[in-house]
């Protein structure tokens, strides 16, 4: 049995009879997947540095049980369970590093020890019993990193227990140099164009169009659009897309469409420019229409299931 408790979004187990990656050793991060996106690369992305920072920080965070002993390599021969993590994101931005270990106590009591003494700063978030094919293990998440450090123990052929770490962060691409907005817009609006069933019907401050002309809000929420990131490639889970759109309208110098539901998405399409692609649209979405004097809501006549994965504005 697994279960998950607040793991990072788009993680996954990672399937049966796939190919075990190459592991790297504690202080050698790697990134897995597919090349970042344009705009970012790993010999020059910050934000890609700073999740190398971090698996290396997760690393050394972790309390080895009383008597462990940390391996200078990966031991081998290797249990094959330990052959690659129990689970992996699906992003292809993502940077990992594994450490080892090893120990004279049972994998089971390697768990109880970790989960008692989790690594320091972290909280648990994912475990498994294990089963037939798949090893048991515990997960912890460390604040303000879309990651984990799973630890995973598992029986070695000279009766010791081996235990396989895993560090990974899952990090952003930059956003591409210019293309920040500029303030040269007169006005900005906002309305809410929604795919619901009428019966459904938003609040009517929503759906019809807010404009403002007071200098102060259109940098607001230029402030707001270029602060944006674009989301994190690869395969993730999603809430229901209705079809809600909010649109922001910047005459001269922009129009952004942002996904009220689904994986929050941006568009934004520069006048006279190819439309650029950004997450975080449940946060632009509130925000903007503060600005307004406005507590945007999909709370109104909505129905629960759509009301609790809406409301909020969350991914």
């Amino acid at each position: 049995m697994v279960v998950v408790a607040g793991a990072a979004a788009g993680a996954e187990a990672a399937p049966s009879g796939s190919r075990a990656s190459t592991p790297s050793t504690p202080s050698t991060p790697s990134t897995a997947g597919s090349p970042a996106p344009a705009g970012s690369s790993s010999a020059n992305d910050p934000h890609e540095a700073a999740a190398q920072r971090e698996v290396t920080r997760m690393l050394a965070a972790f309390q080895p049980p009383p008597g462990a002993a940390e391996a200078g390599s990966r031991p081998d021969p290797l249990p094959s369970a330990l052959g690659e993590p129990p689970m992996r994101s699906g992003a292809q931005t993502q940077v990992d590093a594994v450490g080892w270990y090893q120990s004279s106590e049972s994998p089971d009591q390697v768990l109880a020890a970790v989960r008692a003494h989790p690594p320091t700063g972290s909280s648990l978030s994912a475990w498994s019993d294990g089963g037939s094919s798949a090893p048991a293990f515990v997960s912890f998440a460390f604040p303000g990193a879309d990651g984990s450090l799973i630890v995973t123990p598992a029986t070695g052929a000279d009766g010791r227990t081996i235990i396989r770490l895993d560090a990974d962060v899952d990090w952003t691409p930059s956003r591409p140099a210019g293309s920040a907005l500029g303030y040269g817009a007169p006005s900005v609006s906002v309305v809410t164009i929604t795919g619901l069933n009428p019966q459904f019907a938003l609040p009517p401050a929503q759906t019809r169009v807010a404009t403002a002309t007071a200098p102060l809000i259109v940098h607001q929420v230029v402030d707001l659009l270029n602060a944006l990131q674009p989301p994190i490639p690869g395969a993730r889970s999603c809430p229901m897309d209705d079809g809600t759109r909010v649109r922001i309208t910047l005459p001269g110098l922009a129009t952004v469409d942002a996904e009220a539901g689904g994986c929050g998405g941006v568009t934004l399409t520069p006048q006279d420019g190819a439309p650029q692609h950004y997450a975080g649209a449940g946060d632009l979405i509130t925000k903007v229409y503060a600005l307004f004097g406005i507590t945007w809501s999909r709370t109104g006549g909505l129905p629960p299931s759509i009301e609790r994965t809406e409301a909020s504005g969350t991914r």
